[in-house]
């Protein structure tokens, strides 16, 4: 029976230190919804080039339609001009032998509103945007749904989606009064890659790779022994003729070679064999211990990274930026924007829409301060909110000068819980360039 050639083993090895990365689909513009008319790109791409991956799409009129029947390619990209509400369809890389990267799946309106939203996953952690736009116009008020329920209303039409989480997955549209309705859009949450995996890959890789090679050395090693060496007078001649134009030291060598004693070369290379296989059990029981301890350090690091991330939220909000302002009166309790953001620790307040969302469930200190002018009756009064309840109000009313009142409170909230600020009936808040008028809050501690 034939042996495995030296050759053979290496490029086996090789092999398993260079497995191919998927490939990865990339679409520009990056969002899932366009007009019509509009341009797009894709192509595949890989660490090691696109070559061997093709494109292909589904759609309501063709299945696994490749690039060349529906675009016009350019290297590696396909390019798409004019598109039409039936290029509206999933998209993906497939490469020759079925493999396939991320899909994704791409919608073409001829209405007059889209919602902009990443055509990826968004990674577990990360902020995400998204606009309600029109064809010309943008930065209009607009409604946010998510999975058919109401979110809330954007006056600039962006809605920013903090410290994403797979509860933020989920199919999402918005509406913009007096021009219509976006298509929905799913959004999709990756998880958290570890940034601390690598250092501790490196002592597991080394043990791959030395097992890999200590596999290629005892099969090396098998095919030596059961291929028995031949010494004939054929072979004899050709090393005497080889002398004769060879270094002494070459021929010494294969003099020795043609010497060796076959059953003690049998002996020795069958005692170097049990060697190299326990060496390899070895070898395995350190990868799977160092395997175990990976998984136990990657644990306890983002059990850590989480602690820490979530202590630290702060807030600190004046009512105006620069310019002097008044807010009020009003005839009843009316939602008051703080868009003077000064302090922001942990992103958890909106200077937009003027709200605190609790990241974490835990104690927090919240504090108002309002300064009103008096005249014909007006009141310097304010209304802590939590999810549109009142919990506590400052107020106070005189007949002369300026008037303040200030108030703070203790709350538990839970995690997604609101806190605003509202102006009283009959009140006004008075701000300038000197931060009269503040919103402020922090988180005591984590429950």
């Amino acid at each position: 029976m034939s042996q495995p050639s030296p050759l053979w083993l290496i490029l086996l090895a090789s092999g398993f230190f260079s497995a191919t990365n998927p490939a990865r689909l990339t679409v520009s513009p990056s969002r899932s919804q366009m007009f019509e008319g509009q341009s797009l790109s894709l192509s595949c791409e890989e660490d090691h080039g696109s070559a061997g991956w093709t494109l292909r799409r589904n759609t309501t009129r063709e299945t696994r339609a490749v690039c060349e029947d529906w675009a016009v390619t350019a290297g590696s990209f396909c390019n798409l001009s004019g598109i039409l509400p039936s290029d509206s369809g999933v998209y993906w890389c497939e490469s020759s032998s079925g493999a396939a990267s991320n899909s994704v799946n791409l919608a073409v309106t001829n209405g007059s509103v889209i919602l902009q939203s990443p055509v990826l996953p968004v990674t577990e952690g990360h902020d995400v945007t998204l606009s309600c736009q029109l064809k010309k116009r943008s930065n209009l008020s607009a409604d946010f749904y998510k999975d058919g329920s109401f979110i809330r209303t954007e006056p600039a039409g962006h809605m920013t989606l903090h410290h994403v989480s797979r509860s933020d997955e989920g199919l999402y549209r918005c509406n913009i009064s007096g021009h219509g309705e976006s298509e929905p859009s799913w959004i999709s949450v990756s998880e958290k890659p570890s940034t601390h995996d690598v250092p501790y890959m490196i002592p597991s890789l080394t043990c791959v790779g030395a097992v890999v090679l200590l596999l290629v050395l005892v099969l090396m090693i098998r095919g030596c022994v059961c291929r028995k060496p031949e010494v004939t007078a054929e072979n004899t001649t050709t090393w005497k003729k080889e002398a004769d134009s060879a270094p002494a030291a070459i021929y010494s060598s294969m003099r020795r070679a043609a010497d060796i004693d076959e059953p003690n070369t049998t002996t020795v290379l069958g005692k170097t064999l049990e060697k190299l296989e326990a060496q390899i059990n070895k070898l395995e029981q350190q990868l799977k211990d160092q395997g175990e301890k990976l998984e136990n350090q990657t644990a306890e690091i983002e059990r850590l990274k989480k602690n820490e991330e979530v202590k630290r939220v702060a807030l600190s909000a004046a009512l105006t930026v620069k310019e002097t302002s008044i807010f009020g009166p009003y005839n009843t309790l009316t939602h008051a924007v703080f868009k003077n953001v000064l302090t922001n620790v942990g992103n958890a307040y909106n200077g937009e829409t003027g709200f605190f969302t609790a990241p974490v469930k835990g104690a927090y200190h919240f504090e108002v301060h309002i300064l009103s002018p008096v005249g014909s009756g007006y009141t310097a009064g304010a209304a802590l909110m939590k999810n549109g309840q009142r919990t506590f109000t400052a107020y106070e009313s005189q007949t002369s000068n300026y008037q303040s009142s200030s108030n703070g409170v203790i709350l538990v909230l839970e995690v997604g819980d609101r806190v605003s600020v509202s102006a009283t009936p009959n009140s006004k808040i008075f701000d300038n360039q000197n931060n009269h008028s503040t919103f402020s809050g922090h988180l005591l501690f984590t429950m």
